[in-house]
């Protein structure tokens, strides 16, 4: 099982990722910074009053396209927690946006239940627009999470042995294009290793599955996970 990044690790990604090259701006582009994007998510959650217990990043080609995972504390509940994400890019290859969810503690695994909020024109009004859509994602965050535990509390009631398990990750490969090889063979191990997810349930199979995001790029990261539960919502009628 993947561990959750060191504090020393996390400030190594942070100085790669501030340190990156920020292209300039043009009458059509305004690049939004990724510190200033960091910055502004721990602002907005210390004015909500909202606790950062960790942070997670995944980047690529040399911290030009990033995606942070920021896990929120809930009082009261040690099993899951909020999450807050954002992706940004600086080669326009996607664009900047945030995603409210839930982080598993024991794992760090994530689930994101809705959809991803973009900033859709990086020009000279962004940063504004880059606030408010930070405070659009944190007031969303309790009434996500609430829908979350709901469905987190259903998918442990949900019984499926490893066959059917077998086949639902099957589609999600063959069909569905929803995981990868390389996920694929993380998810195997996970279904005969796992120490946290050894019942047969679809919590347990769906933890399974997002170990093996932990292996996304920082291009896919947040869309894999929505496009997961979107599936297992439907495929399973989950309440939303």
């Amino acid at each position: 099982m993947s561990v959750l990044q060191t504090v020393q690790e996390v400030e190594s990604f942070e100085q790669q990722i501030f340190g990156a090259a920020i292209p300039a701006q043009t009458d059509s582009y305004s690049p939004v910074s990724h510190q200033n994007i960091v910055n502004a998510i721990q602002e907005k959650c210390d004015q909500h009053g909202l606790e950062i217990r960790n942070k997670q990043y995944w980047l690529n080609k040399q911290g030009q396209q990033v995606t942070g995972k920021f896990n929120i504390g809930v009082e009261g509940d040690d099993e899951l927690g909020m999450m807050l994400a954002f992706r940004n890019s600086y080669d326009k290859s996607m664009s900047l946006g945030f995603a409210a969810g839930g982080n598993v503690w024991i794992c760090t695994n994530g689930l994101v239940g809705g959809d991803i909020t973009l900033v859709r024109r990086h020009t000279g009004s962004i940063v504004t627009e880059v606030s408010d859509k930070i405070t659009t994602s944190i007031d969303s965050l309790e009434s996500e999470f609430v829908k979350l535990v709901r469905q987190k509390d259903a998918m442990k009631n949900i019984e499926i042995d490893r066959t059917v398990s077998a086949e639902l990750v099957g589609r999600m490969f063959i069909e569905e294009n929803l995981i990868n090889s390389t996920q694929l063979n993380i998810i195997k191990r996970e279904m005969f290793e796992s120490e946290e997810f050894r019942d047969a349930t679809l919590w347990s199979t769906y933890n399974h599955i997002t170990e093996a995001y932990k292996k996304s790029s920082a291009y896919s990261f947040i869309d894999n996970h929505v496009q997961l539960h979107k599936f297992i919502e439907t495929e399973f009628e989950l309440v939303s």
